[in-house]
């Protein structure tokens, strides 16, 4: 979930098909604040770029920096 929270973060997720495993992952991301998105019934079932239409909110660019940062920590 991690990868795909990245992925919509910069802005080029690309191409995908939407599976269950995907819109449940779009839907838990939106309930804890780090994605918005209307409806996600409304997404087209496969498209070039997710991330047309699922933003990251701050608070998930927050979250995503925070991993990395403790991410780089644990490798020292």
């Amino acid at each position: 979930m991690f990868e795909i929270l990245k992925k919509l973060a910069a802005g080029s997720f690309g191409s995908y098909e939407m599976n269950d495993a995907l819109e449940r992952a779009i839907y838990h991301l939106k309930d804890i604040g780090y994605v918005e998105v209307g409806r996600i019934r409304d997404i087209p079932y496969e498209s070039n770029n997710l991330s047309d239409y699922v933003k990251v909110t701050d608070f998930g660019k927050q979250f995503i920096e925070l991993r990395k940062s403790v991410e780089e920590e644990s490798k020292s």
